[in-house]
């Protein structure tokens, strides 16, 4: 007999319904009895619908989830303080309907991140101090090497094998995390420097559950190695880029393309006019408009604006940069985190100030109107660093 739901709709009409259900709540339907378990665990399993889910979530215009992670304080076996980090779940609505947002404020949720693993106490102690996203795959990788993948939505996680490459007791020099859309699957490249001023690379991939070492070109690090990391990692569309720091060689972008597993140099916009003429400046990776973007601002930077230039087919190396606009004075006395959230809209976490009752704000900011909207946080306190947008999906780090 057709199985059937909602006063006895048909199995594909309830399909359909279900795609527009938050990953979490789906989850949650199992619950109910066995036919719903048995349902939902279909839908789960099937790939093709979760990729359509995650396609609607992904576009849909609702709201904009952010993961921050804070310092959690703990008291170990010889009574001194210890300190890891847990995870909170911040959801921004994005509608400007009544009830959603006024001309002031914006409505949000905050939420504990239910990450798997760390509901074991003893998985707490070591901090987890990275955290990186795509699909609703949550990256965290701890200052002493561990690497895991889990996704709250479906209550997964996987502490992935040792790298062979990897130096026992420490976190790689560069790490990214993102999809191979040819392979269709999940890739974290992990770069290692050595003493010897060379660097390896390896590329762990979700399908197979194993590492295996890359090229990587020493002509391209051997000036980028030792005492120089690889700044703000940032991975979009199958690419991750890393800001190259180097006093000696000039500061560059490291391009890494997901699909063929290929490095590349980028160098950085003409900053002759730009905040960047002074000295020391500050530069930051961010997307915008669906595409990548810098932004530069000089530090101690009294005036308060910000400059961003968007890149032009920069993974293979012929790169071009546009500058868009300047954006500020934004609130002086501060020091911000800025990415864009909406076309028009930046979010901006404000993480210092003169006035101490300004530290963890959240801000929404127009660039054309330069009209400032306070993001409106139950216990933003908690807020303590900007880790990854987030969005809620059905992507089983436990097969692919």
């Amino acid at each position: 007999m057709e199985m059937s739901f909602f006063c006895h709709l048909p199995k594909e009409v309830a399909e359909e319904i279900m795609l527009w259900v938050p990953a979490d709540s789906l989850v949650r339907l199992k619950l109910l009895n066995k036919s719903w378990h048995s349902f939902i665990s279909g839908l789960i399993n099937d790939l093709e619908f979760v990729d359509r889910h995650l396609y609607i979530t992904k576009n849909m215009p609702t709201s904009t989830s952010l993961v921050f992670n804070n310092p959690c304080s703990h008291v170990d076996h010889d009574g001194r303080d210890c300190y890891a980090k847990m995870f909170s779940l911040l959801t921004i609505s994005s509608g400007d309907g009544y009830g959603s947002n006024n001309k002031d404020h914006i409505v949000s949720v905050s939420e504990d991140l239910n990450v798997p693993c760390l509901r074991n106490e003893s998985c707490r102690w070591d901090q987890w101090a990275w955290a990186y996203h795509c699909d609703g795959i949550i990256c965290l990788v701890k200052l002493y090497g561990t690497i895991m993948l889990c996704n709250p939505a479906l209550q997964e996680s996987r502490i992935l094998p040792q790298s062979n490459k990897a130096i026992v007791g420490v976190a790689p020099f560069g790490m990214g995390f993102g999809y191979d859309a040819i392979a269709d699957d999940y890739k974290f490249v992990a770069i290692w420097s050595f003493p010897s001023r060379t660097a390896k690379a390896e590329v762990y991939t979700l399908r197979t559950d194993c590492w295996r070492e890359i090229n990587m070109p020493q002509e391209l690090c051997k000036y980028y190695t030792q005492g120089y990391p690889y700044l703000d990692g940032l991975s979009w569309r199958g690419n991750c880029y890393w800001l190259l720091r180097n006093l000696v060689n000039g500061d560059a972008i490291l391009c890494f393309n997901m699909c063929d597993e290929e490095f590349h140099i980028t160098p950085l916009p003409n900053l002759e006019n730009s905040a960047a003429a002074a000295s020391s400046y500050w530069l930051e990776l961010f997307v915008w408009n669906d595409s990548v973007a810098l932004l530069v601002s000089s530090e101690g930077n009294v005036s308060f604006e910000y400059q961003f230039f968007v890149m032009n087919n920069g993974v293979n190396g012929a790169c071009s940069w546009t500058k868009q606009l300047v954006i500020g004075p934004v609130i002086p006395g501060v020091i911000v985190k800025l990415s864009s959230w909406k076309k028009d809209e930046f979010f901006i976490h404000l993480v210092e100030d003169i006035d101490e009752s300004k530290d963890g704000q959240l801000i929404s900011y127009n660039f054309h109107t330069k009209k400032i909207r306070d993001i409106a946080v139950r216990d933003v306190d908690r807020l303590w660093h900007w880790a990854c947008f987030y969005v809620k999906s059905l992507i089983s780090v436990k097969r692919r």
